[in-house]
């Protein structure tokens, strides 16, 4: 029974990675893109609490009287991590699962912050496309870091997509005025955004990495040797 269980899960593992479930969206019932919206959405708000909430709170106590950006940004961007990740999965398909998740965000970002609907919207459309950009331009250079296409999930390549979509990230983001007179101050808030979005990125792939292999028994999706590979 144990035996068949691992079998199981690890179809399911399989499949997500070779493209057979997340890369027919023709196929794929409104309930099963819903539950992917919930569930990505939902772990996206969760780190998102976790950083906003959690680690920011903390970062702003110890350097913020040192560096303003340490107050408006987190030097360990999970919600990256989980954009990244996603968007590696589903492609084209997770800028909708994220947008719930996005879109929460951005109404709780406006709270704090006074910014104009045009900055939102700004905000919107860079959390949730600057991934895809990101592995598109990889693509359009011949390197394709999809799951499903690329023949083995190589961590280095994919993080090179996610510090180049750090970088289109910053570049729509230093556009937004968050209302420090400090003329520095979008030169250290785009390094943050750069250096958060890749130590989130790099936590995450360590938490994905961890969780196939503790809860659901899958082989690791980065190594040389793994099945998931053929």
């Amino acid at each position: 029974m144990k035996q068949r269980s691992v079998e199981v899960r690890f179809s399911v593992i399989s499949s997500v990675r070779h493209g057979e479930i997340t890369n027919k969206w023709g196929n794929m019932r409104v309930s099963q893109a819903a539950f992917l919206a919930i569930l990505i959405s939902g772990l996206y708000l969760f780190v998102f609490v976790v950083m906003f909430w959690g680690l920011m709170p903390v970062q702003a106590a110890v350097a913020g009287k040192y560096f303003a950006f340490a107050q408006v940004i987190s030097l360990v961007a999970l919600t990256h991590g989980v954009r990244v990740v996603a968007t590696w999965l589903f492609r084209w398909k997770a800028i909708f699962f994220l947008a719930p998740g996005v879109a929460a965000q951005v109404l709780i970002l406006g709270r704090y912050f006074a910014l104009s609907p045009e900055e939102l919207t700004l905000m919107f459309f860079s959390f949730t496309t600057s991934s895809f950009f990101a592995f598109e331009t990889f693509r359009a250079l011949g390197v394709c870091v999809y799951s499903k296409a690329a023949s083995r999930s190589d961590w280095r390549a994919l993080m090179g997509v996610g510090m180049l979509a750090t970088f289109i990230n910053t570049a729509f983001l230093t556009q937004i005025d968050l209302g420090f007179a400090n003329p520095n101050f979008s030169v250290w808030f785009g390094l943050n955004l750069i250096i958060g979005g890749v130590l989130g990125l790099f936590v995450c792939l360590l938490l994905l990495r961890v969780a196939l292999r503790r809860f659901v028994g899958a082989p690791d999706l980065f190594r040389r040797n793994s099945p998931l590979r053929s």
